[in-house]
Order: C-alpha cells, then structure tokens, then sequence
C-alpha cells in the first residue's frame, strides 16, 4: 500500500509542476479574469 501511495503522490507533484508552468507561461483567453499564481511560480516562466 505504501509503495502505491508514493507513486501516486509523485505522479500528482509532477502532474501539479506541469499544469504551472503551462499557465505560467500562457494567458487566460478570458480578459476580465487571470487567477493568482503561487510566489515561486515565476521561475518557472519561459524566457
């Protein structure tokens, strides 16, 4: 059960990295509206 549990907890944190550095690096198509993103997220940003 504990070995499930690491991979699974691994494939959420790699799963939550790509999801923001992808809307690091975009804009939201709606102009009224950008959600706040978490300090560290601007490392993350494309140069």
């Amino acid at each position: 059960m504990r070995k499930v549990f690491n991979k699974m907890s691994t494939l959420m944190a790699g799963l939550a990295l790509l999801i923001t550095a992808g809307a690091v690096n975009s804009a939201c198509c709606m102009f009224l509206h950008q959600p706040e993103l978490p300090e560290g997220a601007d490392s993350l940003r494309r140069k």
